[in-house]
């Protein structure tokens, strides 16, 4: 952890920064409006806010199919929207978001390198 140890980090050579780490739902907003400089989310948005209806031929949703698909498609777009306006609330002006998110593969890319 930064500032915890004895390694060497940049804590030590940058002014007023400060680290942050948060549990809190990506849904919601987590900072106070247009406080935040530079933003760094490793998300994973295939956590639904809510569960839009009973999977009914898979054990999660990345597997189901048909309407039950649809249905986890639907609330991950409107959670996606969600995300991002929150985001968009808690960035100052002139502030910057980076986001490293999973992604479901199609056949063809190099999801079918992974699998082999």
């Amino acid at each position: 952890m930064h500032g915890q140890t004895d390694m060497k980090t940049y804590i030590e050579d940058i002014e007023d920064l400060h680290i942050f780490s948060s549990a809190t739902s990506l849904h919601k907003p987590i900072f106070t409006a247009k406080s935040l400089k530079l933003g760094i989310s490793a998300t994973a948005c295939h956590y639904v806010s809510e569960q839009p209806r009973i999977i009914s031929n898979h054990v999660h949703m990345v597997g189901c199919a048909n309407e039950d698909r649809a249905a986890y498609q639907e609330q991950g777009r409107l959670d996606w929207e969600r995300m991002l306006l929150n985001r968009a609330l808690d960035l100052a002006p002139t502030g910057r978001l980076a986001l490293f998110i999973l992604a479901l593969m199609k056949k063809g890319d190099i999801w079918d390198q992974l699998v082999a």
